[in-house]
C-alpha cells in the first residue's frame, strides 16, 4: 500500500510541477496551488467516505478487522488508480496536438 500511495503522490506532484504558472503573478500562483491542494483534499475525502461506507461493518470495535482492512486497502487502491487514470487523460487532453 505504501508503494502504491507513493506512486499516486508522485504522479500528483509531477502533474503539479508541470503546471505552467509562468504567466501568473505570485498571488495567482498561490491561488492556483491552493485550488490544486483543495482538489487533492477533496479526492482524499471522497475516497475515505466511499471506502468507509463500503468496508467498515463493525462500528463498536476500536480497530478494523482483517477483512475490513483488506477491503479498505483494495478500495483505496482502486480509487487512486481511477483518479490517476482520469488525471492522465485530462493532462493528455490539454496537451497541444
Amino acid at each position: 500500500t505504501h508503494t502504491h500511495t507513493h506512486r499516486a503522490l508522485s504522479f500528483v506532484l509531477s502533474f503539479v510541477i508541470r503546471m505552467d504558472f509562468s504567466s501568473a503573478s505570485e498571488s495567482e500562483q498561490r491561488e492556483q496551488m491552493a485550488l490544486v491542494m483543495k482538489g487533492m483534499a477533496d479526492v482524499f475525502h471522497r475516497m475515505s467516505l466511499s471506502c468507509f461506507d463500503k468496508c467498515v461493518t463493525k462500528y463498536l470495535d476500536s480497530s478494523l478487522g482483517a477483512g475490513e482492512a483488506e477491503c479498505a486497502d483494495r478500495c483505496a487502491r482502486k480509487y487512486m488508480d481511477a483518479q490517476m487514470l482520469i488525471s492522465k487523460k485530462l493532462v493528455e487532453a490539454q496537451q497541444p496536438q
